[in-house]
C-alpha cells in the first residue's frame, strides 16, 4: 500500500459533463419504469482527462488495464507555458531551467490554461497545444517517466 501522506498529491481531473467533447449520458432504467435508476455512459477514449496507453502509439503492447499506480506516480516537474495560438507546438525550450535539472525517471507536467477550453468542445479537442517531434525526441533521451500535458 502507497502512503499517499508522504507526497504532495496533485488531483489533475476534470468532472464529465455533457460540454465535454466525446462524453454523452442517457437515461438507461428509471425509477418509475423499472424499479430502479440506470445511466448508460458513452466516452470516447480521449474524452475530458485520461491517460494514453503505450500501446495508444505503438511504442509497445502495453494497455492502460496493464499499469500499476507506482508506475505514474513520482517525481514531477511542473513547467507553466503560454499558448499563443492554435495547435501550438510544445518545444524543449519552453522546459526552460527544468532542462537542465531534470533527472531520469522524473515526469514533467505541462500547464498550459487549455483546460479552460474544456466546454468548448471542438476547439478543446481540435486546436489544443501539441507535443513537437524534439520535444518528444527529448522525452525519449532523457528517460521522462510520465508526461502530462493539460
Amino acid at each position: 500500500m502507497i502512503d499517499l501522506s508522504k507526497y504532495k498529491v496533485h488531483d489533475l481531473t476534470h468532472t464529465f459533463s455533457e460540454q465535454i467533447a466525446g462524453f454523452s449520458t442517457s437515461t438507461a432504467r428509471t425509477l418509475e419504469k423499472d424499479g430502479w435508476n440506470a445511466t448508460w455512459l458513452k466516452i470516447y477514449s480521449h474524452a475530458g482527462t485520461h491517460m494514453d496507453a503505450p500501446f495508444h502509439f505503438e511504442v509497445s503492447d502495453q494497455t492502460i488495464d496493464q499499469f500499476q499506480p507506482k508506475e505514474v506516480m513520482g517525481k514531477a516537474w511542473l513547467i507553466k507555458v503560454e499558448i499563443t495560438q492554435t495547435q501550438q507546438l510544445l518545444e524543449v525550450n519552453d522546459l526552460g531551467e527544468v532542462a537542465k535539472k531534470f533527472q531520469a525517471g522524473d515526469s514533467l507536467l505541462i500547464h498550459s490554461n487549455w483546460s479552460q477550453e474544456i466546454n468548448n468542445a471542438q476547439k478543446y479537442r481540435d486546436h489544443l497545444p501539441r507535443i513537437s517531434k524534439d520535444l518528444a525526441n527529448w522525452c525519449v533521451e532523457h528517460q521522462v517517466k510520465m508526461l502530462g500535458v493539460e
